[in-house]
């Protein structure tokens, strides 16, 4: 299960919250970096309360999860060819589990927040989508984090298509990770068993 640790730091909880590729917001179109903090200060205020128990912060993350995160997309993305390898009934279970597999790992993240703050440095422009650089700060000026989200316009909204963190794609990222598990597998049953070993290591953390 190495293969599935995907690499964020615990300090950078902010951060692996966001790892959804897609994200909607129903209103007239915002700035791409007023999307940004939008985003950022909704994750905040509902998501890091003082005192939030386990359950409920889960539960918010699901909501906020579907709300602002193309789950399926994701999902076939970071499974690549494996996808097509699964009957219909693995594949509906295997969105399931790595709905609950997210939305559990980054609620536990949240759980140590310390107010880490997020400044957007500079915004790119192109024929296809936009490029917002940001810059996660810890507690000290030192202790920085560099992210660039790339969005595509959808309609009203913006569609976050990935984000790269000092240079690394996050979608790529997963991907490899989810490779390593996959490795020797004829269909989704290997990686739905180990999702779901995931999970209760999770539910056992009382964080």
């Amino acid at each position: 299960m190495s293969g599935l640790n995907v690499r964020f730091s615990v300090k950078w909880m902010l951060v692996a919250l966001m790892t959804g590729l897609a994200g909607t917001l129903h209103a007239e179109q915002p700035k791409p970096t007023d999307f940004i903090r939008g985003i950022a200060d909704e994750a905040i205020h509902t998501l890091t309360v003082a005192g939030l128990d386990k359950k409920t912060r889960e539960e918010r993350m699901l909501k906020f999860l579907d709300r602002y995160a193309d789950i399926p997309a994701l999902a076939k993305f970071v499974v690549g060819r494996y996808w097509t390898k699964g009957s219909a009934d693995q594949q509906q279970e295997y969105l399931l589990v790595f709905r609950e597999y997210n939305a559990k790992n980054f609620a536990a993240l949240l759980s140590t927040y310390s107010g880490q703050k997020l400044e957007i440095t500079r915004t790119i422009h192109n024929k296809t989508n936009h490029i917002v650089q940001t810059v996660i700060i810890g507690k000290t000026a030192t202790d920085k984090l560099q992210i660039d989200w790339q969005l595509r316009p959808e309609g009203e909204t913006f569609v976050i298509t990935d984000f790269v963190v000092e240079g690394l794609s996050q979608a790529s990222t997963m991907r490899d990770d989810f490779a390593t598990a996959l490795k020797g597998s004829t269909d989704l049953s290997k990686l739905i068993t180990a999702l779901k070993k995931k999970i209760i290591s999770i539910d056992a953390n009382k964080r």
